[in-house]
Parts: structure tokens; sequence; C-alpha cells
């Protein structure tokens, strides 16, 4: 376990907020999965309620919210999480130059050493939270479009059915 600290805390302050963010996103994503698996058939909501036009947009109109869960704050996370990787990058570049500046190959905070260490290693914080975050993103906004679909078919049979 104090591999792990040691490790987050040798990319500086920076890789606390990317900490956070690879949580909430891991979090995100298992709960956005599980929504949508826990999502009943359109057509099992529809027989609950009298068919009528307006009942079938209303009902389609929530679970296209439904559908959408999360959304938004996880392709937001995703974007933060190499951008917070970016930052981090630029603060340990900027230590790197302090270093420099007084000629010191080690200095309290890392040194020139500390300070590429402190860049590169947000940097791969960032894209290592980033990369599969957006490839599960991907991934649940396809069973998303699987989910739309089946919800269009089975509006348009009751359609159909009903001469609506």
């Amino acid at each position: 376990m104090s591999f792990i600290v040691d490790i987050i805390h040798s990319g500086g302050w920076v890789s606390y907020p990317l900490m956070i963010v690879a949580l909430l996103l891991s979090y995100l994503l298992a709960l956005r999965y599980f929504h949508l698996k826990s999502l009943k058939p359109l057509s099992l909501q529809l027989n609950q309620a009298p068919i009528t036009l307006e009942n079938i947009k209303l009902i389609h109109f929530e679970r296209s919210m439904e559908l959408d869960f999360a959304k938004s704050i996880i392709k937001s996370l995703v974007v933060i999480a190499p951008l917070l990787g970016l930052l981090g990058t630029v603060v340990g570049m900027i230590e790197t130059f302090e270093s420099l500046d007084g000629m010191q190959m080690h200095s309290s905070s890392g040194g020139i050493a500390g300070g590429i260490a402190q860049a590169m290693f947000t940097t791969e914080m960032g894209l290592i939270i980033s990369i599969p975050g957006l490839l599960v993103s991907r991934w649940l906004d396809r069973l998303q479009t699987i989910e739309k679909i089946k919800d269009d078919q089975t509006i348009a049979k009751i359609k159909i059915q009903e001469n609506l």
C-alpha cells in the first residue's frame, strides 16, 4: 500500500486530483453499465400504461433520459484526465527549470530528475486514466445505441398495431 502512495506522491500535487478523477470515472462507468443492464425493456414499460401517442412519447422521453445516465459527466472526466496530466507536466518542467536556475542537481524538491519524473508520471497517469475511460465509455454508448434501436422498433411495432 505504501508503494502505491509513494508512486502517487512522486507525481506531485497534480496526482491527487488525477486519482480522484480515476476513482470517480471508474465508479460512474460501473454505475452506468449496471444501470443500462438493469433497464426493463420498453415493451414492458408500455404495457403498464394505456397505449396512446402521448404516453408513448412520454415513456420514450423518460427512457432516453435513463439511457443517458451519467454520460456527460463521464465524457467530461475522460477529457479532464489528460488535461490534468498536462498540467502535471507543466508543473514538473517548471520545477526542473527552477532547479537549473540555481544549478542544483539535487534540490529538496527533487531537482532536475525529480521535476522530469513528475512531469512524465502525471502525463502517463492522465493517459492511463483517459484511454480506458474513453474505450469503456464508447462501449457503453454502443450498448445505449442498441437499446435505442430496440426501443424505436418497439414503438414502431406498437404504432402499427394500434394504428397511431
